[in-house]
């Protein structure tokens, strides 16, 4: 292993150590795993390089490698140029001097994920054709990957352990919304909401609307600062580079000036995916969020668009759209961590089976 410059090679990110997923695995068979590691790299051909920072090494990797068009080269590198609280690892994983992918990564909770994960529709990371497997085990890491928005289901593989499907709501922008509301019996809330809301305005990029999303959507659900959070700065940045780019939108409710609700969308191609939403909870009286989206519907029905995905998970957007399509959360492990966590999991399992039989 060498370590220069805050690079380091076949080895796992310096903040790994950390993490609940292999610190509590237990002394020896940790060092196995990491033994193990860099043996699978090097019969794959395959070298990793670790970097803390974006750097002109990686610039030119990244340059060789496909762009496609969920993750432009110049989004990516946005991406994890942008600093929160967190460092962000960033691995280059080469074959013969040739890059193979470019993988940034983010920590969420015990686990590690990818930095494009559930910030862009059908986005992982840049990779050539065909080796995205071998170079996400080559890393050693165990992975929560959000599969969403690609073109096929997750591939099969034998390292990915767990595959959780959700199911989603998506129309046709030409679909018969109304039609539907009355068909699912939701349109008397939304003739109800009409009423209360009729003194609110609806725009399209409504100036601030964008940030002031964005920002009361992950202080409600992270419960953290917004500028200590990695992934909302991470959002925003992307969000706000998307926008300008004409990639993006922001749908908003105000009342007079002050803006009482929000909804992002990103433009895949040429259809819209929901991004986050929020609604100040004192006019919740009134129907914001449904007004808001009613609003919403009614535009897109009269837009360029081929379709809406309004995602999936929460029990209000079978009100909205009809079910169509489905994502996947996937947990991403290699064979050297997984039996050795699984072995050590039932040793512990034995052990306290064993503290709680009662002393005769």
């Amino acid at each position: 292993m060498s370590v220069s410059g805050g690079l380091r090679e076949n080895t796992h990110p310096p903040i790994q150590k950390g993490l609940l997923s292999l610190s509590e695995i237990g002394g020896d068979l940790v060092d196995f795993a990491r033994r193990m590691s860099p043996r699978f790299v090097l019969s794959k051909g395959l070298k990793v390089e670790w970097h803390n920072t974006w750097n002109a090494k990686l610039d030119e990797a990244l340059q060789e490698l496909p762009e496609t068009e969920d993750c432009p080269h110049e989004i990516y590198r946005l991406l994890l140029q942008n600093r929160g609280r967190d460092v962000k690892p960033i691995a280059l994983v080469t074959r013969q001097g040739e890059p193979s992918a470019l993988i940034g990564l983010r920590r969420e909770g015990f686990h590690w994920t990818l930095a494009t994960q559930w910030l862009l529709p059908g986005a992982l990371f840049p990779a050539k054709p065909g080796c995205w497997v071998e170079t996400l085990e080559a890393l050693g890491l165990d992975l929560s990957i959000g599969w969403w928005r690609q073109k096929s289901p997750p591939p099969e593989a034998k390292t990915i352990r767990v595959a959780e499907k959700t199911l989603t709501h998506c129309a046709n922008c030409s679909y018969d919304f109304e039609k539907y509301w009355h068909e699912t019996g939701f349109m008397k809330t939304i003739r109800k909401t009409r009423n209360r809301c009729r003194g609110f305005t609806f725009q399209v990029n409504m100036p601030g609307a964008l940030d002031w999303t964005i920002r009361h959507w992950h202080e409600k659900w992270f419960g953290t600062p917004f500028e200590s959070s990695t992934d909302g700065l991470d959002r925003l940045a992307l969000a706000q580079a998307l926008q300008a780019q004409g990639k993006h939108l922001t749908f908003s409710m105000a009342d007079n000036e002050k803006i009482i609700g929000g909804a992002t969308l990103f433009i895949q191609q040429n259809d819209l995916v929901a991004g986050v939403s929020y609604r100040q909870p004192e006019y919740n009286w009134h129907g914001v969020g449904d007004s808001m989206l009613e609003h919403l519907f009614t535009w897109v029905a009269q837009s360029p668009y081929d379709s809406i995905d309004i995602g999936g998970g929460q029990d209000y957007k079978k009100h909205w759209a009809p079910l169509c399509g489905q994502r996947w959360l996937i947990r991403f492990t290699p064979s050297y961590l997984y039996y050795p966590k699984q072995l050590y999991g039932r040793i512990r399992r034995i052990n306290r089976s064993e503290e709680n039989v009662p002393v005769a």
